[in-house]
């Protein structure tokens, strides 16, 4: 009869010691998982300010490459509108090389790259500066030497270079930090798995020595026993493997969006590149103006010039959407409209108008649209009001009854025979390929004001209101 109580007095504290060596592992366990926390905190903040560093960096770059293709215009053509770009890119180029180097930081080599950056772009801006004056005190000739002589070329690549080395430097710096992370998640994940298994072998040891107490209800609590460790077992499965999974998606999310800010600024740095090189090109088609003495030839290359300029612009001004694949049509056509209406200028009174419904079309289509809107519009301000010193036209964009997308064109002008599409030549075989590849035939009809309206259905335009 006495051994009962000398059993329970010595499992008692047996118990107590089992309590707090289980209170000791929890502690510890949770110390390595607030440790971790704060290193995938520490890691997340790192890889934000290398984002933000290439981010800078790649701004940087594209300013500049905007002021050098500006200064390349302005001497090929000499053409005053092309300072509009240089002097707004050399206005802001500056201040984006100091946020470049704010967000460098304290660190050593990123911050020489960027001091070296700083060197080679003082003499690259002098560069700039020195051939544009050259070109407005009429030294063409002296600008395009300077030009040509190796040390602009050569400041430009080692920017070029040593914006690379920022980029690759970071990213180096991101991977460097993903695979810390992935240690410590390890290492976080063990700790978690071996205090499970610690605690299940503790619990275990501890109801063997309760059930050799409570012999009396041996089987009830046996069972009450394998119950609850199946329920311990099943509930950490599940939530390690919902910490697991959450882990994941959040690492996942991560790169996604590092990846979709990435291709954001590649898509518009392409974008401009294919605006400024369609831009270099319409400037060598003025130089060849320039050099041609046959009228027809001259208004022929005039014609091109204009059509490479709206394309040109055209491109420079997609932004493109969430989907990074569809853009604005409504904006674009504007843009274009508002170029051809800058264009036209107070010489000729004539009153350009949009009517535009706003809708999404995928970025090639917008490109094809404006430049079908544009050759129309271009049309009617140069035929539809001979022997007259003011006009209006309007340009419409919108859907009709069926959710088909329709542009048309309208003027007051003298009107045209219906008998055949807007334009001559060229023009003419521009819009019919155009409307064809959207499916449409134009509708040449008598305007509302005594003039013409063109009508073009756009059937296989895939086109969604924005």
């Amino acid at each position: 009869m006495t051994e009962g109580p000398r059993t329970g007095s010595r499992t008692l504290p047996v118990t107590s010691v089992l309590a707090a060596l289980v209170g000791a592992l929890l502690v510890v366990v949770a110390t390595i998982a607030l440790w971790s926390n704060l290193q995938a905190r520490g890691g997340v903040e790192a890889m934000r300010e290398a984002a933000t560093i290439q981010a800078s960096a790649l701004t940087f770059l594209s300013r500049l490459q905007d002021a050098e293709a500006g200064q390349r215009g302005y001497i090929l053509t000499g053409d005053v509108s092309f300072l509009e770009p240089y002097e707004r890119a050399v206005a802001t180029v500056a201040g984006d090389l100091t946020r470049l180097g704010t967000a460098v930081g304290d660190d050593e080599a990123q911050g020489r790259r960027v001091a070296r950056i700083g060197e080679l772009f003082g003499r690259k801006l002098d560069e700039l500066a020195r051939t544009v004056a050259l070109v407005r005190e009429d030294r063409r000739d002296d600008a395009v030497a300077v030009v040509s002589a190796a040390g602009g070329k050569a400041a430009m690549d080692d920017i070029r270079l040593m914006i690379s080395r920022i980029l690759q430097s970071e990213d180096d710096a991101i991977i460097a930090r993903e695979a810390e992370l992935e240690r410590w998640n390890g290492l976080s994940t063990a700790a978690i798995a071996a205090a499970a298994i610690a605690a299940l072998v503790l619990t275990l040891f501890t109801l063997h020595l309760i059930r050799r107490q409570l012999a009396v209800s041996d089987t009830l609590r046996a069972r009450l026993a394998g119950l609850n460790q199946d329920l311990e077992a099943e509930v950490g499965r599940r939530t390690r493997e919902a910490e697991a999974a959450r882990q994941d998606a959040v690492e996942q999310t991560r790169r996604a969006e590092s990846e979709r800010a990435r291709v954001e600024l590649l898509l518009q740095d392409v974008n401009h590149r294919v605006g400024n090189n369609l831009a270099m090109v319409s400037g060598m088609l003025g130089l060849q103006i320039s050099g041609t003495r046959d009228e027809e030839v001259r208004t022929q290359l005039k014609a091109a010039q204009a059509r490479v300029s709206t394309i040109a612009n055209a491109q420079r001004r997609l932004r493109l959407g969430a989907d990074l694949s569809t853009v604005r049509a409504d904006e674009i056509v504007e843009s274009v409209i508002a170029d051809l209406r800058a264009a036209v200028g107070t010489e000729h009174p004539i009153e350009i108008e949009t009517d535009l419904s706003p809708f999404l079309v995928e970025s090639r289509d917008a490109v094809h649209l404006a430049i079908l809107a544009n050759e129309i519009a271009t049309n009617a301000v140069k035929h539809a009001f001979k022997d007259r010193d003011s006009g209006r036209i309007v340009v419409r964009l919108d859907f009709d009854a069926a959710r088909m997308a329709v542009l048309e064109i309208e003027d007051d002008g003298c009107g045209m025979p219906a008998d055949g599409a807007p334009g001559g030549g060229l023009g003419r075989k521009l819009v019919s390929s155009l409307s064809r590849q959207f499916g449409g035939t134009p509708t040449i009809e008598a305007g509302t004001a005594g003039g013409t309206r063109v009508v073009i259905p756009l059937p296989r335009l895939e086109a969604r209101p924005a």
